[in-house]
């Protein structure tokens, strides 16, 4: 197995595989299909829908994907689209709770109609492709009550009996990641057998730690070739910068906004507490964690701040 990136090798930094470079990076693009395909079997069979058997199935994998809107609508700009002979999927890493719904319904209709069949064949509405919008929500929870770490929803039918699903050709998921880490880690007994929930525990705070990615490694080979890739990728100076010049904005961002709060601009007292600490301290803790710092030291530093 490629040799894992460790704190004591300063040169190399352990980059979130959800920051965007590094993910498309890793599931973006023609060459990925075995990767991808674990990944997105991960979310299918947590979701209870078909998997994709084979890498045959993967008819082209796109990397931030451009999707043309017209003169006078939005382009749509998809992370990774991934087209199989059953349908299509929209796999997006994103860090912001906000208008997730609405994200994926706009996506998901621009895949829809791009991918819809011409000609005669089109006019059969029963060729219509599905299309699967997956959000990895690495940032606030979309939904802090529910324990579920999955959500899935689809287009329904509002009856006097109850709601009934109106098409399966859109449906759309959301993995909140922070949830994933606390289900991996409440009950590591049952899920060191679960494959798919090992993969997501990966992405989301498991590819920071070495020890627990050669011991999934050994269990599952899927999870040996992405420790393989992603250490290929940890050691690109290039898509290294790009993380720390990000971590940098995100620090000097959130300092911005602390020192606003603190001179008592209304403005920036709003966005301080709204955004800031809502929003801002969750990019901060990560930061910190990508750089290998203890997560009692995290912890102590944000209390120190809450208290500034």
């Amino acid at each position: 197995m490629a040799q894992q990136p460790t704190s004591n090798q300063p040169d190399q930094i352990r980059v979130s595989p959800l920051f965007n470079n590094m993910f498309l990076y890793l599931f973006g693009k023609n060459g990925s299909e075995s990767l991808t395909r674990s990944l997105l079997n991960a979310v299918l069979k947590q979701a209870g829908l078909p998997v994709i058997d084979s890498i045959d199935e993967i008819d082209e994998i796109t990397a931030d994907a451009t999707i043309p809107g017209g003169v006078q609508f939005r382009t749509a700009r998809c992370d990774i689209v991934v087209v199989t002979r059953d349908g299509v999927y929209d796999i997006e890493a994103q860090g912001r709770h906000t208008n997730v719904a609405n994200k994926s319904l706009f996506y998901s209709a621009r895949l829809f109609g791009e991918h819809m069949p011409a000609g005669a064949e089109g006019d059969n509405y029963d060729n219509a492709p599905q299309v699967v919008v997956i959000t990895l929500l690495h940032g606030r929870k979309l939904f802090p009550r529910d324990k579920r770490f999955l959500t899935r929803g689809s287009i329904h039918w509002e009856l006097e009996s109850g709601c009934q699903p109106a098409t399966d050709r859109m449906l759309f998921i959301v993995v909140e990641m922070d949830k994933v880490s606390e289900r991996y880690n409440s009950d590591s007994g049952e899920i060191s057998d679960d494959e798919s929930l090992a993969w997501l525990y990966l992405l989301a705070k498991g590819y920071a730690s070495t020890k627990e990615v050669e011991t999934m490694s050994k269990q599952f080979p899927s999870i040996e070739e992405f420790a393989e890739l992603y250490g290929m990728a940890v050691g690109d100076k290039h898509l290294k910068n790009q993380y720390e010049a990000y971590i940098r904005d995100v620090l000097d961002y959130n300092t911005t906004i602390n020192e606003a709060r603190r001179t008592g601009h209304a403005e920036g007292r709003a966005e301080g507490i709204a955004e800031g600490w809502e929003n801002g301290v969750h990019d901060v803790a990560e930061a910190l964690r990508a750089f290998g710092v203890d997560e009692a030291a995290i912890q102590k530093a944000l209390e120190s701040l809450k208290k500034a």
